[in-house]
Formats: C-alpha cells, structure tokens, sequence
C-alpha cells in the first residue's frame, strides 16, 4: 500500500502505475483540486487500485475555502496500513502545528518498519547565516519559535525547520531516520550531481531489535560519520 501525500499532478502516481501488481494499492490526496482533477484525467488504466482523494484543508498558499486545519486532519487511510509514503514539497509548506501533526500521521499509518520519503527545508546552524543574510538561493526570515519562512505575509509559500526540533517531531511520531540525510542545495552549497534542491529524508517505523538504538538527529547521523 502506497501512500501519496499531497499528490499533486500525479508524479508519484504515474511511476507506479505499471509497477504496482493486483496486490498493491494506492492512495494520494492533495488539497488542490485543480491538479486532482488533471491527474484523474491523464492518469493511465492500472492493474492495482487507485484511489485519489481530495484533502478539505485550509492552507494560505493552496486552499483558503475551508476551515478544516491541517494539525488536525487525519489521514483516508488505517492504522498501519501503508507499507511506504511519499511527502514530496509537503513539509515545505506547513506550519509547525500542522507539519508535527502530519508526521504524527505518518507514524500512525506506517505497518512497523514501513518507510516515508520525505523532503523539507531543515535548518541547521551553519546554514541559517546565509539562509538569514540572503547568501543562499532561498533567503528565509525567522517565523516563531521553531521555523523560518521566505515570505512573512504568506507563510505557507515556503518554510523551514530547525532541523533538531523536526527530527523531535520524527521520533514524537514513533519515526526513526534512516541515515542519511541526503542535503539539499537551496542552501547555496550546490548542486552536486544528482542532488534535490530539498533537502530528503527516508523515515522508518520504529521497529528494531532490543538494544538497537535509533538514529533520531542529524547531529547523531554526524556524530556516526554518514554522509551529509
């Protein structure tokens, strides 16, 4: 079972509709309508089920007709259901309340061991300098507590995390990081071949044997030598 968060046009979508058999099946939903409505469309005929859902969540960039919050949506989809999800340029435009509560959600659907693939701006220390002074490719302004937006009237548009507090949130969710972090370039350190301009994280289900320890921090992938 795939889960798709915020789908979009169906990027995720149209790479697994040859792939997944009749025994896989495949759940996305997105709070814009407009891209659904294309994806739904163009979608090619599959072998496994698909199923597309219109998330009614107010967001300030994408959906402002609704008064449905974000850190508070539950999932369409069972406890421990989903074997692998996908929240590509999600995190990058939720709110703190809300990102927690979908990372919440991503540990509530997970089957123990399951894995997300997630991308996000995450700020750690060295880059919050250029990120601030607007040296990097995307200049961020302090938001609060725990984020950082591009744009304060819209906040929504783009925003980062500090990267100790989100990886709090990973493992408030019953989340381990599978190291490493693969660093994006929007920080002005790139690119490099292959690399995203987000910075992509591979989350697991926390299921390991006893005595085996987590790696829940950047700052431990660091300490244990992986590559950032």
């Amino acid at each position: 079972h795939v889960l798709d968060i915020g789908c979009g046009t169906g990027r995720v979508a149209f790479a697994l509709a040859d792939y997944l058999s009749t025994k896989g099946c495949y759940t996305g939903f997105d709070v814009a309508p407009g891209g659904l409505a294309w994806m739904i469309r163009h979608l090619p005929p599959a072998a496994a089920p698909f199923r597309i859902v219109r998330a009614d969540v107010f967001n300030t960039e994408y959906r402002q007709k609704t008064e449905t919050r974000a850190e508070s949506y539950r999932f369409p989809v069972s406890d421990g259901s989903v074997d692998v999800a996908f929240a590509t340029s999600v995190f990058t435009h939720l709110l703190p309340a809300d990102a927690e509560n979908y990372l919440a959600e991503i540990g509530r659907c997970l089957r123990p061991g399951g894995r997300a693939y997630v991308t996000a701006f995450l700020m750690t220390p060295e880059r919050r300098g250029p990120a601030e002074s607007g040296a990097a490719f995307v200049r961020f302004h302090r938001f609060g507590e725990v984020a950082h937006v591009g744009d304060l009237s819209v906040p929504e548009a783009m925003i980062a995390f500090d990267d100790t507090v989100f990886m709090d949130w990973v493992a408030k969710a019953g989340l381990e990081l599978v190291p490493p972090v693969k660093y994006g370039h929007w920080s002005g350190s790139g690119p490099k071949p292959g690399q995203e301009f987000q910075d992509v994280l591979v989350l697991r289900k926390t299921f390991h044997p006893a005595g085996a320890a987590p790696v829940t921090s950047v700052r431990e992938q660091d300490r244990l030598g992986f590559d950032g």
